[in-house]
């Protein structure tokens, strides 16, 4: 990634910078009125530096920097301040765009001889499309061997340009293939589906992207027309997306019900689902500490409104939600600006949410999750078992 940094003179940036720190300090006088004062302390260091330091102070970085850290001292994960660059990046991947070849690899200290390990191959990515699989050892890039280098050099390997082709070495199951594989820019899919048991929908949802809803109907509307009997939805490695997708999503499983409560800092707000649901069949969703967020809120929605069973294990914990607010450079903070929590007023933030149905995947499957079969993966099993017990009259008794 390239940064383009725009030259001027030390006056005209200092000139910018006071400019800026006094529109600052009209709208937050309180963070100005020190012994002192801020500008007036910028402004020795500034004429110090000038006449002392040996090195030039790069005054846009000096900005950048100053801000991330100003943001960064609300002591919130969450909350940031973006860059131009960056908030044009985290714009694109909202709506489920990325540009690369379209990998997650697992962390490795140092590279060993079989390879930096996929673990997922994302949806309608240049890697799918090339046929790497997760389990995958990539052994070398570009000609150059991993085994030896440490983990983020190994990984900055991956980077380059939008059209540049990445030759790329791998092994699987002690066997050695070799792709050229494009970086392009793609639409990230957010759902895959498919049939178990014969008459079982299950879908798995990715990410709530904003493109998320559309496939999502999509399968269920599909399933539904094959005849299943019920559902069991995945969000197990699910980091969470976007509010209005996942509430949209929610709204085409429940009936008219209150949906969701979101708690600002001086007031609240309810949200509702509409008549706009597309099934009523049984439904259990696995989920696990990977879950967060919006596949929290899904998964709490659908227990609260449907009594849906939860199985697997306990989720992240993040009730919190983010509002991405624009700055005129094209920068933007996000920070912190509500609670939600589903009709039963759980709180899960910092917590997570408990399943009802508490099932390991044991350590060694969990490593290679995208790449395990239907018979290792135990909680998908007890998923299947739960919902039989819901799709006929016998219960199963909860373990």
């Amino acid at each position: 990634m390239r940064k383009t940094i725009v030259k001027t003179t030390a006056v005209t940036v200092l000139v910018m910078l006071l400019l800026e720190l006094c529109l600052v300090a009209a709208f937050y006088p309180a963070l100005f009125e020190s012994d002192g004062g801020f500008t007036e302390k910028l402004s020795q260091i500034d004429r110090i530096l000038e006449k002392r330091c040996i090195y030039d102070l790069d005054k846009d970085a000096a900005v950048e920097n100053m801000l991330k850290t100003y943001i960064g001292s609300l002591g919130d994960i969450h909350s940031a301040y973006y860059t131009a660059e960056e908030y044009a990046k985290y714009q694109e991947e909202q709506q489920g765009n990325f540009t690369g070849i379209g990998v997650t690899v697992s962390y490795v200290e140092t590279i060993p001889s079989s390879g930096l390990p996929v673990f997922r191959v994302l949806g309608n990515s240049p890697a799918e499309k090339a046929g790497i699989l997760p389990c995958d050892g990539i052994v070398s890039v570009n000609g150059e061997a991993l085994e030896g280098m440490p983990y983020n050099e190994a990984f900055s390997k991956f980077s380059g340009e939008e059209g540049t082709t990445l030759s790329v070495g791998v092994l699987r199951n002690g066997e050695a293939f070799s792709f050229d594989i494009v970086r392009t820019k793609f639409l990230q899919r957010e759902i895959d589906y498919r049939i178990l048991d014969g008459d079982i929908g299950f879908i798995r949802i990715h990410e709530f992207n904003l493109n998320a809803y559309e496939e999502f109907s999509a399968a269920l509307r599909s399933l539904l027309q094959s005849g299943v009997k019920g559902f069991i939805f995945d969000v197990r490695n699910n980091p969470g997306g976007d509010l209005n997708t996942v509430c949209s999503m929610v709204d085409l499983l429940v009936a008219e019900d209150e949906l969701i409560v979101l708690q600002y800092k001086d007031d609240e707000e309810i949200l509702r689902s509409t008549p706009n649901r597309m099934t009523d069949l049984p439904m259990v969703v696995l989920l696990n500490s990977g879950s967060a967020s919006a596949s929290e809120m899904f998964s709490s929605s659908l227990r609260d409104l449907n009594a849906a069973p939860l199985v697997g294990e306990v989720s992240y914990g993040k009730g919190v939600g983010q509002t991405t607010l624009p700055l005129r450079d094209g920068s933007a903070l996000h920070i912190t600006t509500f609670r939600y929590l589903t009709k039963s007023r759980t709180d899960y933030n910092g917590k997570g949410l408990t399943p009802d149905y508490t099932v390991p995947l044991p350590a060694e499957v969990a490593s290679r999750f995208y790449a395990m079969t239907d018979a290792e993966d135990t909680q998908l099993n007890k998923a299947v078992e739960v919902l039989r017990g819901a799709v006929s009259p016998e219960k199963q008794e909860k373990q």
